[in-house]
């Protein structure tokens, strides 16, 4: 789904997307502490019945299979991850976080990296030491990193990967002060081998 969003694409999402922490996180946390794998949470874009004229974004496999993406939560502090699937993923918003595809026990997943509001705070350097030393000690394989504020800017920016496998990098303005109204601002697509080594 991420594909179809350009730049003055209008979309509605009521309620925002389910951040909540993956059930057992404090216990499920492999192949080491500050990693989650979440279970999928599945959105569909749906296009609006008239008089609405504004695409929805609501929870579930409505509509076409194109039109539907998994969403991958961002807490501050952990690495969430899901495994990829040839579809879409989500995930958002980005602040200072890093996005990143990697490899464990034969298959791929893409995570996000859930860095504090601060470079400084505990949080951030605990969640970048852990991704460090999983990647140090062998447990994961680091295919491709990025950081989406380093090439979008805007009031909210989400970040994802297509079922082609394209890192995608979104920025939003909110339309009318209402943070469920959200329209695409700038669009960068990044191909994993150009993609940085995180940092």
């Amino acid at each position: 789904m991420i594909q179809f969003l350009e730049p003055g694409h209008t979309i509605q999402v009521m309620p925002f997307f389910d951040q909540a922490p993956p059930p057992g996180y404090a216990t499920n946390q492999a192949p080491r502490a500050f990693f989650c794998k979440c279970p999928d949470r599945v959105y569909s874009l749906v296009k609006p019945t008239p008089p609405a004229t504004v695409d929805q974004v609501k929870a579930g496999r409505l509509g076409m299979a194109a039109f539907q993406f998994r969403w991958l939560p961002y807490v501050a502090g952990l690495i969430t991850y899901v495994p990829l699937n040839n579809d879409s993923i989500i995930t958002g918003k980005f602040t200072g976080c890093w996005l990143a595809i990697f490899r464990m026990g034969g298959q791929k997943y893409l995570a996000h990296i859930g860095t504090d509001t601060l470079p400084t705070s505990p949080l951030t350097l605990n969640v970048k030491t852990a991704w460090k030393d999983a990647v140090t000690a062998g447990q994961i394989t680091e295919v491709a990193a990025v950081k989406p504020t380093d090439y979008v800017k805007g009031p909210a920016v989400l970040a994802g990967l297509t079922p082609q496998n394209e890192l995608v990098c979104l920025s939003f303005n909110y339309v009318g002060g209402s943070p469920s109204l959200m329209k695409v601002s700038s669009r960068k697509v990044l191909a994993g081998a150009q993609s940085p080594v995180f940092q």
